[in-house]
């Protein structure tokens, strides 16, 4: 945190912001993110599980799915299957 230039938060706040976390309740809809992927990367997959859950729901079509599926890719030899986060 202390070599992010644009971050308003002083570090001496953090360990009382992590103390405070709650979990989200049932009616309350929220993401994970893996902090140690690249923030693009990590974008990308967030996108194709959100397309993934339109498809799922007839809200998005085929060229939506592919798109953000191969969109997802992040390095040669990476495989995404249908069901993967």
């Amino acid at each position: 945190m202390s070599a992010r230039l644009d971050l308003f938060m002083p570090t001496t706040l953090l360990d009382s912001q992590l103390d405070t976390l709650e979990p989200l309740d049932s009616d309350e809809r929220g993401i994970l993110i893996d902090v140690a992927r690249p923030p693009a990367e990590e974008a990308a997959r967030k996108e194709k599980s959100r397309i993934r859950q339109l498809y799922a729901e007839g809200l998005a079509d085929r060229e939506q799915l592919l798109e953000a599926e191969t969109a997802s890719y992040h390095s040669a030899g990476t495989c995404t299957f249908y069901g993967t986060p």
